[in-house]
C-alpha cells in the first residue's frame, strides 16, 4: 500500500469517525495539519481532507456555518504545508497552537460577519462594535479547550502515525521474507 493511500485513509477514517460521539478524540485543525504534511501534493491534500470532511458532515447534518468552517480550515491547511518543509516537534506544537488561533479568529469572524449561527432569526450579533466584541468574547472560552484538543489530536497523528507506520513496514518486510524462506525451501 503506498503512503498516499496509508494517509489518505487515516484522514477519511478519522473525518468519518466524526460521526461518532467521542470515538477517536481528534480536532479537526489537527487533521488538517496532518493532511498537509503527509500528504504528497496540495491537491490531494485538499481533495481528501474536504471529501472526509465532507462525508463525515453529510452524516452530522449540514448547516449553514459549513462555508465559514471550512473557509477557516484552509488557513490551517496552508500553515501545515508550511510546516511540511521542516518537520519537528517544538514546529509541530507551534503550528498547531497558529492553526487553533487561527481557526478562532477566522471562524468567529464569519459569524460575526453573517450574524449568527442561527439563520432562522434576524442577526445574533450585529455589525457593529459591540457585536464583533460580543460573538469573540463568547467563542473565547472554549479557546483554551481548542487548544489543548488540537494539541492532543497533533500529538496522536504525528506521534502515533510515523510509529504505526514503521512498526507495520518492519512487520511486513519481516513477514515478506520468511515467506521468502518458506518458498526457496520448497
Amino acid at each position: 500500500m503506498t503512503n498516499f493511500a496509508i494517509v489518505s485513509a487515516v484522514i477519511l477514517i478519522v473525518s468519518l469517525a466524526r460521526a461518532l460521539p467521542h470515538l477517536i478524540p481528534i480536532s479537526i485543525s489537527a487533521l488538517a495539519l496532518f493532511a498537509a504534511v503527509y500528504l504528497p501534493r496540495k491537491r490531494s491534500a485538499f481533495l481528501v481532507f474536504f471529501g472526509g470532511l465532507f462525508i463525515s458532515d453529510l452524516v452530522l447534518g449540514l448547516h449553514p456555518m459549513i462555508p465559514v468552517v471550512y473557509a477557516s480550515l484552509i488557513s490551517v491547511l496552508f500553515v501545515g504545508f508550511k510546516l511540511s518543509r521542516n518537520l519537528d516537534t517544538q514546529k509541530i506544537v507551534r503550528a498547531t497552537v497558529l492553526s487553533s488561533l487561527l481557526y478562532f479568529l477566522l471562524s468567529n469572524f464569519g459569524v460575526w460577519i453573517l450574524g449568527g449561527c442561527n439563520w432562522t432569526h434576524d442577526r445574533e450579533f450585529p455589525l457593529t462594535l459591540a457585536g464583533f466584541l460580543s460573538v469573540f468574547a463568547g467563542g473565547f472560552s472554549g479557546l483554551p479547550k481548542t487548544i489543548l484538543s488540537d494539541l492532543l489530536g497533533s500529538a496522536l497523528l504525528f506521534g502515533a502515525f510515523p510509529w504505526a507506520y514503521k512498526t507495520l513496514a518492519g512487520f511486513g518486510a519481516l513477514w515478506l521474507s520468511k515467506r521468502r524462506q518458506q518458498i526457496s525451501t520448497v
